[in-house]
């Protein structure tokens, strides 16, 4: 897959992850906000660090990882269909 292409998709995803994420704490006050985003700042960035490691470690298992995201994505995916079609 082309380098523009992987860059265009997590962009779109990065949009549709923030917009998520913004949903959650609209119309709040300052300080809850602000918390808010210091939490999530710091259980992304642990979560973004542990992944890394654990990647580094079982480098070796490169197919495992990628079907793993492939499920995680399809159960995204199945979860955003819930949201947008109607029941």
């Amino acid at each position: 897959m082309p380098a523009v292409l992987r860059s265009l998709i997590f962009v779109v995803a990065g949009f549709a992850h923030g917009y998520a994420f913004g949903e959650s704490i609209f119309g709040a006050e300052a300080s809850p906000l602000a918390a808010y985003l210091v939490g999530l700042v710091i259980v992304q960035a642990a979560i973004a660090t542990g992944v890394a490691v654990l990647a580094r470690r079982s480098a070796a298992a490169a197919v495992q990882s990628r079907l793993a995201g492939a499920a995680i994505a399809g159960i995204g995916i199945a979860i955003l269909a819930g949201q947008l079609l109607p029941t």
